[in-house]
């Protein structure tokens, strides 16, 4: 199967089409137009939640408006004001859309974590349903592993506002590393470990129990998981599932705080192969009964731990994940999140799947990537880009200007909440299979050095052996 194929496949749906992109940052989208020409869309409409951090293309010659100017507190919060503004759009984005789509014929694109239906009544392309984003709640899910016949750890649901049931119930579950804390979805879609937190005293209960009860009508209790966060991909097709590879999520623990601080993936780490083909089995397993309850297609993510003792999945993601896209990192012309938006609106196309899952394995497998990037409420005004080199204590240090390659680049710049730091190792420094999370633990202790960042001390996930366990 070649990149070229899917390409021809796609056309079939954008050719001579309009298109209105509204995936995240200006920047970002702009760097998504050449694959969306190469796909012979006609037009393209931009609509940002920001700048975002890098640089546009001098030769960028398309309309494009950020519909967010307040600065959001977090990550999860800038999704939901972007969401909004999207929702509920205002008069001056939708005369915009009318100059530029004065028919309503555009297609329209949003970002994986959106659930937004149409734009200024635009369907939107690849939309799910309500019933499989309800999947996502953190307080149902573990009845669905049950029926797909998937291990996981045990774990109570206990109401926010009842402190005494809560720490009663971690103190029960507790193996001896604390319990985590995962609150519903009371208002709204949550992600990047901010509804979750560590409990491993008296007091990171009680802060977990003022964040919950204003803001969940229940929590699920479970034991903390040692070892690494991970996830996978499968995708739903109407007589078959595929899985992809195991992504590391890089996910740190706090030393004075229950919070959680999720920040990048990558798949320069890999579990043992048993544990691989578990978890991609698993995938298919849970596609299938998706398929059947609720008439699921498309991708989807399992989020879990790979604990000494293999991996125990923590919740399902009925969308793709942030790392969708890198799996075809050395294929950069293979239009996978394109395809993916095909198969969830349930165009007929010949989608091949078996030879699609045979590609994507083996791209991944063989162009390893990945990195550490996270919103900050440090302002940066505008992007500037360094790389790092170690000191001779170990440490990194910063140089804007330097002729050598370093251990890696660090980018700095403009988000929806303030600012945004995206670090890319340089590939000398990686080897296949290990985590790549103490590495990215040090360079946000620079920015905290040099950018007053306030990460504080952060711990990365428990690392036994070069397969993680």
């Amino acid at each position: 199967m070649t990149v070229e194929y899917y390409q021809r496949l796609l056309r079939s749906v954008f050719e001579g089409r309009k298109v209105i992109l509204a995936t995240g940052t200006i920047v970002g989208m702009a760097r998504r137009l050449e694959s969306l020409q190469k796909l012979g869309v006609e037009e393209c409409f931009l609509v940002g939640d920001s700048m975002g951090t890098g640089d546009l293309p001098e030769d960028l010659e398309v309309p494009w408006k950020v519909i967010v100017e307040e600065k959001a507190p977090d990550m999860l919060t800038g999704i939901r004001n972007y969401n909004q503004a999207l929702e509920n759009p205002s008069s001056e984005l939708v005369d915009a859309l009318h100059r530029f789509d004065p028919d309503g014929e555009a297609i329209v694109l949003n970002a994986h974590v959106s659930d937004v239906m149409e734009l200024a009544g635009r369907p939107r392309l690849g939309a799910r349903q309500p019933r499989w984003a309800a999947l996502e709640d953190k307080v149902v899910i573990d009845a669905f592993w049950d029926r797909a016949g998937v291990k996981r750890a045990s774990s109570v649901v206990v109401e926010a506002g009842d402190f005494e049931e809560s720490r009663r119930v971690s103190e029960l579950l507790d193996e001896g590393s604390g319990t985590a804390w995962a609150g519903d979805t009371r208002q709204g879609f949550n992600g990047g470990a901010v509804y979750v937190r560590r409990v491993a005293n008296k007091e990171d209960a009680r802060r977990a129990h003022e964040f919950f009860k204003g803001s969940c009508h229940q929590v699920r209790i479970m034991p903390f998981l040692e070892g690494i966060p991970c996830s996978i991909h499968g995708v739903v097709f109407p007589q078959k599932v595929i899985a992809f590879r195991p992504v590391e999520m890089v996910v740190f623990r706090r030393r004075d705080s229950p919070k959680l601080l999720y920040s990048g993936f990558s798949t320069w780490w890999d579990p043992k192969e048993e544990d691989r083909e578990y978890m991609r089995q698993v995938a298919k397993e849970v596609g299938a009964l998706l398929r059947e309850e609720v008439g699921y297609r498309g991708a989807f993510t399992i989020d879990g731990v790979m604990t000494p003792t293999g991996f125990i999945p923590t919740e399902l993601n009925a969308r793709t994940g942030g790392a969708f896209r890198t799996l075809v990192h050395g294929e950069p012309e293979m239009p996978l999140e394109y395809l993916e938006v095909c198969i969830r609106e349930g165009l007929p196309l010949d989608y091949r799947p078996e030879e699609l899952e045979e590609f994507v394995l083996n791209t991944a497998d063989a162009h390893r990537t990945g990195g550490g990037w996270t919103v900050v409420k440090t302002v940066f005004e505008k992007t500037e880009k360094y790389q790092l080199h170690l000191t001779q204590s170990g440490s990194f240090r910063l140089e804007e200007h330097g002729e050598e390659e370093g251990v890696g680049t660090l980018s700095v710049g403009p988000s929806s909440v303030g600012g945004f730091l995206n670090f890319h190792p340089a590939k000398s420094q990686m080897t296949a299979g290990n985590s790549i999370a103490p590495m990215v633990a040090r360079v946000w202790a620079l920015a905290d050095r040099e950018f007053q960042t306030e990460f504080g001390e952060l711990i990365p996930a428990v690392v036994g052996d070069p397969h993680g366990c």
